[in-house]
């Protein structure tokens, strides 16, 4: 039987697939809310370690209404609950519980009415603090628009986030391992740090599925599927390789998808770069990628288009190959990577991206064919990159349209451009009239002859 970590304990995974939003409450774990089963909300929030082992061990929150309990093999969740007990499923004695000083800065700003979105809105802030690069005010605001509150009108929260910058932002911008000094303030139990873990792994033989059987001191891991080959159920029916299911268990109820669908894992670098251009993982999460390139100084567009893709649990599971491979008119990453003139390496060939998609919905993949790496020219850093949507909620909802430019420009003349446009059309398109007209243009004349007035017709021949 293979498992998973829940707040400190090994649990067995049921063979029925399952969201880990259900199996929670089941577990009468009911902290956890689903009031949008879509993942806009926030109140169903959790802290997901991959590694619990790794050293310090990285929790980030995603949302649990779009989770699926089997593909969390080997993790280790903290639940809101998870964050006052003992590690072996107890609450802390009522004598005592105190407010700890995240408790306390959010009573005191006010920042908590109803209740009902606040144990989301505690795993927000705890991941803000665990993984925030600033911890400044505007990056917390940033980083929980995922979690929406009815009552408070936000300006509660908005205290408690410059209170807890103030109290906590240097101490944490100069720690070497957050995990540790939140376990030090009383944040978030010890039981979640590595040690932990290894020290229960002696106290247990826990079991492992007879495909992969680990090396005996962790839950079993899920395994990415070989390069080139497809999975299959008991009953030989094909299996599909998926990215962070974050658009898949949206749109398909669980008891209708193959119970072996994988997860198209990956343990390689996140970006690589050579001399034929920059390299991102495909099957690693965005976040990862932005944090990545950030802490490298490379693709600086990719941090505005990733902050506008979704709410940060949301990229905090959900990857490039997955998006891509979703095939959604209005998928932000099309546009994107379409004006970067991105190539696709998968599993058993290349493909450049404007040749991927055939159809509504429909892509060049083949069956058990995964997307594993996307290729960008040697000369996109280069080139000036934009991005931008427009949607009903902004950073938190999916566009209405989308569109992506990349432009070349020496001594102010554009010597090549690419503007592409998502939700115009059942695929994402190339605006080639426009293109065509703007290249070879200088920039100058441009803003002077007021381009604008001739886009209407551009676009009308398209």
């Amino acid at each position: 039987m293979t498992q998973f970590w829940l707040n400190g304990q090994a649990r067995d995974i049921p063979d029925t697939p399952c969201l880990l939003l259900d199996y929670l409450r089941a577990q009468q774990l009911t902290g956890n809310k689903g009031p949008c089963r879509e993942g806009d909300c926030g109140a169903c929030q959790v802290l997901v370690c991959d590694d619990p082992q790794q050293q310090p061990a990285s929790f980030r929150a995603q949302t649990a209404c779009l989770l699926r309990l089997q593909d969390l093999a080997g993790q280790h969740v903290l639940t809101i609950e998870g964050l006052q007990q003992d590690g072996n499923g107890n609450k802390i004695a009522v004598p005592d519980r105190h407010l700890n000083l995240l408790q306390q800065l959010l009573a005191d700003a006010g920042a908590s009415q109803c209740g009902f979105c606040s144990p989301g809105l505690v795993i927000g802030c705890v991941n803000w603090l665990l993984n925030g690069p600033q911890l400044t005010l505007a990056e917390g605001e940033n980083w929980l628009n995922g979690n929406l509150c009815r009552c408070t009108g936000y300006m509660g929260q908005r205290r408690a986030l410059q209170q807890m910058t103030n109290t906590l932002g240097e101490t944490l911008r100069r720690s070497r391992n957050r995990l540790q000094t939140l376990v030090d303030e009383g944040i978030v139990p010890g039981y979640i740090l590595p040690d932990y873990i290894l020290h229960r792994h002696s106290a247990h033989t826990l079991a492992v599925t007879p495909e992969n059987t680990g090396n005996g001191e962790s839950p079993t891991t899920a395994t990415a599927l070989p390069s080139g080959s497809a999975a299959h159920t008991h009953t030989g029916a094909p299996c599909m390789v998926i990215g962070g299911g974050t658009d898949l268990y949206l749109q398909q109820p669980l008891a209708t998808l193959p119970a072996g669908n994988q997860l198209a894992r990956s343990h390689d670098a996140v970006i690589r770069q050579s001399r034929t251009g920059l390299f991102l993982n495909a099957r690693q999460p965005l976040q990862t990628i932005a944090a990545a390139l950030a802490q490298k100084q490379l693709l600086p567009a990719f941090a505005r288009f990733n902050q506008l893709f979704a709410s940060l649990p949301i990229r905090n599971r959900a990857t490039l190959g997955g998006n891509l491979a979703h095939a959604s008119p209005v998928a932000d990453s099309i546009p994107f990577l379409l004006v970067l003139n991105a190539t696709l390496h998968t599993s058993q060939r290349v493909i450049p991206v404007q040749d991927f998609f055939t159809g509504f919905k429909q892509t060049a993949l083949q069956a058990g064919e995964v997307i594993e790496w996307i290729q960008l020219p040697a000369d996109t850093n280069n080139a000036i990159i934009h991005f931008d949507k427009v949607s009903r909620r902004g950073t938190t909802d999916i566009a209405t349209v989308n569109c992506a430019g990349c432009w070349h420009v020496q001594q102010q003349t554009i010597v090549d451009v690419r503007l592409a446009m998502g939700g115009a059309s059942p695929m994402p398109v190339r605006l080639s009239a426009l293109e065509d007209a703007l290249r070879g243009s200088d920039l100058e004349k441009l803003r002077a002859e007021d381009f604008k007035s001739r886009l209407p017709e551009l676009f009308q021949q398209h």
